[in-house]
């Protein structure tokens, strides 16, 4: 019997991802070999044909490890040793069962007289990214290392934004304090699974991060951060940090979302709700910072007009909605990508363009003058992408 695994590693094995793996020749040096798997409980399941150099080297050597890689995140993977046994596959149930998963159809004949051969694999150990997870302790394993790793990154980038008087330094320092703020809820163990969310919070930052190497490198990021970014530098602080929000929220997010949960995920309803259960505990975390962000933008751009002043605690509470807006707008859209993902790499390229084009036009109307946040009242936060069909 093996050991238990993690959430996140039976995701991968049941996610379309492909594995490696690993035998033993009869010299001792390794022989690997790229096959599909499934598991039956937390035994991993294979196919193979007797006589092929994998089948000789288990059948001397049952010892073997299998690496499993996320094909939308290389750096979500998880590595299991154990040990194997082998049954006929009879009728080649498995093999078919594998085929339909990883093809979609059935597999094409073996060559005569081939005899398949069903490959059960009992895990005895467990490691990579994937298998930080334990299923006893979601709510409190992940590795801290990561998102600290991710704020060093930020702070670094701020100085270099600062010493320029670089007007993107308002969003990026707000961010990196946000980033804060989730960091230590994370070390709190304020998720139900906070592996998945530090993951999660990782990719998403990673987004913007690359749109701003891109564009302080002299090159064009997306169309919504490339209206963000070239915002006149006389608008206030708070408009900057509105920009910012808008393109990462409204582009930035939906893509997140797809690169961390599997379309399998997707249409796990009870899996689903516990990642928006952690998405609105996200939120949360960013509405307690809203009047402490308020507090530093005034301290730059001052107190504003009579105006401003009385507007501030509606502004305040505006700003909460907009954000509870925005996460019903921003998981629909990433459902719509996952659709437009299952029929392949043009619907999903289409779908992501139609979502940059929206995004972009959004951030754009909030370089507008006047208010901006009454202006949001009436129009809202996010955008919407026309609904995929689910075929």
């Amino acid at each position: 019997m093996g050991i238990a695994l993690s959430e996140a590693t039976l995701a991968l094995l049941d996610g379309k991802n492909y594995a490696v793996l690993a035998t033993v020749n009869p010299d001792g040096s390794p022989q690997t070999s790229v096959v599909w798997v499934g598991r039956d409980g937390g035994d991993l399941l294979f196919s193979t044909v007797a006589g092929r150099v994998k089948h000789r080297n288990m059948s001397r050597d049952p010892r073997v490890s299998v690496t499993v890689i996320d094909s939308s995140d290389p750096e979500n993977y998880v590595e299991l040793r154990g040990r194997v046994s082998m049954t006929p596959d009879v009728g080649r149930r498995v093999d078919t069962e594998l085929s339909w998963k990883y093809d979609g159809k059935d597999p094409d004949p073996d060559r005569p007289g081939a005899v398949r051969v069903i490959v059960r694999m009992a895990v005895e150990k467990a490691t990579g990214y994937a298998a930080l997870t334990n299923l006893a302790s979601n709510r409190t394993r992940h590795n801290g290392s990561v998102i600290d790793e991710l704020i060093d990154r930020m702070a670094a980038t701020l100085e270099q934004l600062q010493a320029a008087g670089d007007q993107r330094r308002y969003f990026h320092a707000t961010y990196q304090r946000t980033t804060m703020a989730v960091a230590a809820e994370l070390k709190r163990g304020g998720f139900a699974d906070g592996e998945w969310v530090e993951r999660w919070d990782v990719v998403f930052a990673d987004l913007y991060l690359d749109a701003l190497a891109a564009a302080m490198a002299g090159d064009k990021p997306a169309r919504p951060w490339d209206v963000a970014f070239g915002a006149p530098p006389s608008l206030p602080a708070l408009r900057h940090v509105l920009l910012g929000m808008n393109a990462h929220i409204n582009y930035d997010l939906p893509q997140a979302l797809v690169a961390v949960i599997t379309d399998e995920q997707f249409d796990d309803p009870v899996l689903l709700a516990r990642r928006q259960a952690d998405h609105r505990a996200i939120d949360d975390v960013l509405a307690s910072r809203v009047a402490a962000e308020d507090d530093e933008l005034t301290q730059i751009s001052g107190p504003g007009s009579l105006q401003d002043r009385l507007l501030r605690p509606f502004n305040r509470l505006g700003t909460q909605r907009f954000l509870r807006e925005a996460r019903q707008k921003v998981w629909a859209n990433a459902i719509t990508l996952s659709r437009a993902r299952r029929q392949g790499p043009e619907s999903y390229a289409t779908v992501l363009a139609q979502l940059e084009e929206l995004s972009a036009a959004k951030v754009a109307a909030l370089e507008a003058p006047g208010p901006v946040l009454l202006r949001l009242a009436v129009t809202g936060f996010g955008v919407r992408l026309p609904a995929a069909p689910s075929g």
